[in-house]
C-alpha cells in the first residue's frame, strides 16, 4: 500500500518526481499530454530514462498515467472510436516507455444508444487497445460519478465490461471516493458500504481493485456530479471515507489524492498526510483540530 497524489508534469516529465517529494507522496499519477486534447503523447528516450531513474532513486512509485478525457468508447461515430483506441493505444506505450504500473481510464458515455450495445463497444475498444499496444501495461477503468448516460458508474457494469474480455488479467479497476459517493453508493451508511462491497466482490472481484482516487465531493449524494473537494471539507466527512479506505487498504491497494489543494494548486502536504492518518486507522477526532482549527 502506498499513498500519492497526481502531480504535473509541466517543463519535463521527469519533475513530477520532485514535486512528488515536496508534498510526501510515495505514489504518483500523471497526465503525459493535455487532458482535453487529442494530442499524441510522445516522451523523448533520455526524458523517460531521468523519470525512471529519478523514480527508483527517489522512492517514487508505483506511477500511474491518466489518459485523456476525450476517449468514448460508448459512442456510435467510428471516427470517434477509432481515435478513442488509437489514444488509449498511445497511453499504453508510453506507460511501457516510463515504467508506469497502468493507464487509467474513463470509458465515455453511451449517449442515445442502448446500453448493452455500448457495453459490447467498450468491451471491443478494450480489447482493440490491449492488443494494438502490445504490451503487459494494464487498463484501470475508473468509475464514474454517474451523470447522463456515463459508462462505468456502477461496480457490475464495469464488472460486465470485463466479463466480456473474457476477464483479461491486464484489465484492472480505479475507484474513485467522490465518484463512487455522487454515482449513489452512500457507503458512509454502513448497510450500504456492505452492499457496495458485496457488489465489487461479485461483478469484479476486490482484487482488481488497484488504485483508489481519493476525494472528498463537493457534491451531494447520488448527484451525479463530479466534484472533487479536500478530505473532510465535503459531504462524505472523513469518517466515511476512513470507513471505505480501511477495507481498500487491507487489499493492498494504492491511493491517489486528486484534491483541488488548500491554496487552489492540487493535492498538497495536507491532504496526504491526513489521507496517511486516515489509513493507518487514526481516530477521525484527533484529525479535525488540524483540519478545522
Amino acid at each position: 500500500m502506498r499513498v500519492g497524489a497526481h502531480v504535473s508534469t509541466r517543463g519535463h516529465v521527469w519533475e513530477a518526481i520532485g514535486r512528488a517529494k515536496a508534498i510526501g507522496a510515495e505514489c504518483i499519477q500523471v497526465f503525459v499530454s493535455y487532458p482535453q486534447r487529442w494530442l499524441v503523447p510522445r516522451i523523448a528516450d533520455e526524458d523517460a530514462q531521468e523519470f525512471r531513474r529519478l523514480a527508483a532513486a527517489e522512492g517514487v512509485g508505483p506511477v500511474y498515467l491518466h489518459a485523456i478525457y476525450l476517449i468514448n468508447f460508448g459512442t456510435q461515430d467510428p471516427d470517434l472510436y477509432e481515435k478513442s483506441i488509437h489514444a488509449l493505444v498511445q497511453y499504453l506505450k508510453v506507460g511501457e516507455q516510463l515504467g508506469a504500473a497502468g493507464v487509467i481510464a474513463h470509458m465515455g458515455s453511451a449517449l442515445s444508444r442502448p446500453v448493452p450495445e455500448a457495453e459490447e463497444a467498450v468491451a471491443l475498444g478494450l480489447e482493440a487497445a490491449l492488443r494494438k499496444a502490445g504490451n503487459d501495461v494494464p487498463i484501470l477503468i475508473e468509475n464514474n460519478a454517474g451523470s447522463g448516460n456515463c459508462l462505468g458508474s456502477t461496480f457490475a457494469q464495469i464488472g460486465r465490461f470485463i466479463d466480456k474480455c473474457n476477464g483479461d488479467e491486464r484489465l484492472q479497476v480505479c475507484l474513485d471516493t467522490a465518484h463512487t459517493f455522487a454515482s449513489g453508493y452512500d457507503y458512509p451508511n454502513a448497510g450500504q458500504r456492505r452492499a457496495m462491497f458485496d457488489e465489487i466482490d461479485r461483478g469484479i472481484g476486490l482484487s482488481r481493485i488497484r488504485a483508489v482516487h481519493v476525494n472528498d465531493s463537493k457534491a451531494r449524494f447520488g448527484s451525479g456530479v463530479d466534484r472533487h473537494e479536500n478530505l473532510g471539507d465535503g459531504f462524505i466527512g472523513l469518517q466515511g471515507l476512513q470507513d471505505v479506505l480501511l477495507p481498500l487498504a487491507a487489499n493492498d491497494c494504492n491511493f491517489i489524492l486528486e484534491t483541488p489543494g488548500y491554496e487552489g494548486h492540487g493535492p498538497d502536504a495536507q491532504n496526504v498526510e491526513t489521507l496517511r492518518k486516515l489509513l493507518s486507522g487514526e481516530p477521525v477526532e484527533t484529525l479535525q483540530p488540524a483540519l478545522f482549527g
